[in-house]
């Protein structure tokens, strides 16, 4: 998996309104290949925007798998590794970062 490089080309507005909400939706500006992140995801990502007052929304984060934010970061992170050949991963974290790596 190749961290630098060239950015990836850009993907039709058409193509990306037909692909699940996820994290995945960016797979190519992510550069992880299909095959990798479609064992590794647990559908995190986009998480709903409600909205709270005049020009005002929320991102509803406890929608994500393990209820945080932390889990797009993770998962990519996670995916990243295993396509290095890591076999293992430590986490450091007092929260949800380590949460979000165990799940």
């Amino acid at each position: 998996m190749e961290l630098a490089g060239p950015p990836a080309a850009p993907v039709p507005l058409a193509e990306l309104a037909g692909r699940p909400l996820s994290t995945w939706r960016y797979a190519e500006a992510l550069g992880v290949p299909e095959k990798l992140w479609r064992s590794a995801t647990l559908g995190e990502g986009l998480t709903p925007l409600l909205p709270a007052a005049e020009q005002v929304s929320v991102k509803v984060e406890y929608a994500s798998p393990t209820l945080s934010f932390k889990d797009r970061g993770a998962v990519v992170l996670l995916c990243a590794a295993l396509a290095a050949g890591a076999r293992r991963v430590i986490a450091d974290s007092s929260g949800n970062a380590g949460t979000a790596v165990a799940a």
